[in-house]
This record gives C-alpha cells, structure tokens and sequence, in this order.
C-alpha cells in the first residue's frame, strides 16, 4: 500500500513538472513571436532573435558558385545572420544588407546576401588616416594603377580623399574598380563601407542594375546602415522550416499543442483519480456488505446498504477535507505570529 501511495505521488510530481515545462514553452514561444514582430520593422522585415537574422533565400545571386560549391546559397536555402560589429566584417565574407539600388529598381523593399569584395573606413579623427581592405585574389593601387600589390585581406591606412584602385588578379584587364576614402566628418567618424557581389553573375536580380547586367566590375555599395549581418550558417533544412514557420498558423499551432498535451493531461489524471477512488469506495462498500452479512441476491437489502455506506463515505471525506483545511489554517496563523515574534525581537 505504501509502495502504491509513492508511485500515486511521484507520478503526480513527474505531472506538475511536464506542465510547468510546457507552460514555460509557451511563455518562451509566445515571447519569441513578439521579439520577432518588434524586430522586423527595425530590420527591413527580417525576423531577428537573440542578435542573429533568419531569412530564406529568394534570387540566385549567390548561388552556383564553381570554385566553392559549400557555398552556394540556393533559392529556398535557409540562411543564419549574425549581428557581428562591422569591424569584424572581413573581405570574402557573405553578409546581407537592405540594398537601395536594387530596391528602387524593383520598387520594393529587397535584403540581399553578397559576398563583400573591398572595405572602405572613414578616418576617425580630423588628423587620422582612413583605412581600406580587399579580397585576396584582388590587387590594390594608391597611385591611379601604374603600381599594383597583392592584397592580404588586412587593413591598409590610406590619406582621406585618397583614391584607391582595385583589379582581380584574374581579370585584371577588365575588373578595375576605384574607391575613395571618405573625408573627416563628425556624423561619419570610423563609419565602414562594404563594396559587395554575388557570387552569380548571370543571377536575374542582375537585370534590376542601371547597366541591366552583371560583371566583374559590379557592386554593391553598403553604407554600414544598411547592414543586417554575416551568415553563419546555411541549409536546404532550415529554409523549408523557415517557410513553414513563416506561416501565419505555425506560432499559433505551436502554442494550441503544448496547451492540448496539457489538457489531455490533466483529464487523463482526474479520470484516474475518479476510477481510484471509485474504486477504493466499491471495495469498502463490498468489505462492508460481507462484514453484515447481507445476502447478494437482496438487491433491495443491498442497495439500501451500498447507498447507506456511500453516504457514511462521502460525510467522511467531507469531514477530512474539513480538518484538513483547518489544520492549514492554523499552521498559517501560527506561522504569521512566528514572523510577527521575531520581527519584534529584531525591533
């Protein structure tokens, strides 16, 4: 009996635990769901939460990418942001950004993944030098391309105002691009520039630029602003869950099932408390009808006898639900005038 008594009570513990456990998964959910509503219009629609961005690819800007096909990013992959300061942001690595030149193309709001080819810093300070970088399979001019150097992807200082000029070593005839390093300024102090392209240059965004094509010479220039973050990770997984949960029914949905498994739960638990003890007052009804001796085949002697004791049963158990809540009452009391006597003491 008293074996049955613990696994009555610690079945009831392991119950009280996964509700509080799916209760919190709502709470978690729910909370997500506003981070991520609150988020959007701060970051060009882009759901964010917990300081990294969640998006689905949409165009092919980025995708084939020969030399390195772990980086393609296809339509419908899943991609991971991460809200690093600009200072991190290295030449070659792959960051989204709201892009205005495509988005009055379009006539919409369009966040795009490139890859980041030069980085342009503005001078800190009136009498500090502006800073520039670029990939490494690029070159570098200060002197207007009669001198070229081999980029190491590190910053190079560079006077404000100065151009520079940069070429792929392997198109160098046809790839020059040339950046200026911005002048001092209070409102544009240390402010970083990326110069970015997509991986694809037959990509159809590649239409909605001015020349209606891409090349070696594209870019995108990304004011700091206008960065969201760097992808940290990428899927075909993630991109389908990411459009599932996209949906308009998914937060709901995940919220309704951890609240039905709770219901259940419960019901499940009062239904077996009920049968317990029904069946606990069956067998003393029994007990009792085999203590008096009544014959069976009575059923009007039974029955009277059955609703006698069910009745002794339920005054019983009222009486106990009495004293129980009696007895915690004044163990309340006593405890208040416990508190009250020491804050006396302390006084």
């Amino acid at each position: 009996m008293k074996d049955a008594k613990q696994k009555t009570k610690n079945k009831k513990i392991l119950s009280s635990i996964a509700n509080w456990i799916l209760g919190l998964l709502i709470v978690f959910l729910v909370g997500c769901q506003i981070q991520i509503i609150r988020s959007r219009s701060a970051n060009y629609d882009v759901p964010s939460l917990f300081g990294y961005s969640f998006m689905t690819v949409l165009t092919d800007s980025m995708a084939d990418n020969k030399e390195n096909p772990s980086q393609s990013l296809d339509v419908g992959t899943g991609v991971i942001m991460q809200k690093v300061p600009a200072s991190s942001i290295a030449p070659s690595d792959v960051i989204t950004f709201y892009s205005e030149e495509l988005s009055e193309a379009a006539n919409m709001k369009l966040v795009v993944s490139h890859r980041v080819f030069e980085i342009i810093q503005a001078p800190t300070s009136a009498t500090s030098q502006g800073f520039f970088a670029a990939k490494k399979d690029e070159e570098y001019s200060l002197d207007n391309g009669a001198t070229w150097q081999l980029s190491d992807s590190a910053m190079q200082s560079a006077a404000p105002g100065k151009t520079v000029h940069f070429r792929l070593i392997s198109d160098r005839d046809n790839s020059v691009v040339a950046h200026q390093i911005p002048t001092y300024s209070e409102s544009g102090a240390g402010a970083y520039e990326f110069f970015a392209c997509g991986d694809n240059l037959q990509a159809q965004t590649c239409k909605n630029y001015p020349s209606g094509s891409c090349s070696s010479t594209t870019r995108d220039p990304v004011p700091e602003k206008y960065y969201l973050g760097r992808i940290v990770y990428h899927s075909n997984a993630l991109g389908g869950f990411l459009s599932m949960a996209q949906e308009i029914w998914f937060i709901p949905v995940c919220c309704l099932v951890p609240l039905l498994i709770i219901a259940v739960s419960s019901l499940v638990d009062l239904v077996k408390i009920e049968r317990a003890q029904q069946s606990g007052v069956d067998r003393e009804i029994l007990l009792g009808l085999n203590a008096a001796g009544i014959d069976f085949n009575d059923e009007r002697a039974v029955y009277l006898f059955s609703e006698k004791q069910r009745y002794k049963i339920e005054l019983r158990e009222s009486m106990q639900k009495e004293k129980d809540a009696e007895k915690k009452r004044l163990l309340k009391e006593m405890k208040k005038k416990r508190n009250a006597g020491k804050m006396e003491d302390a006084s």
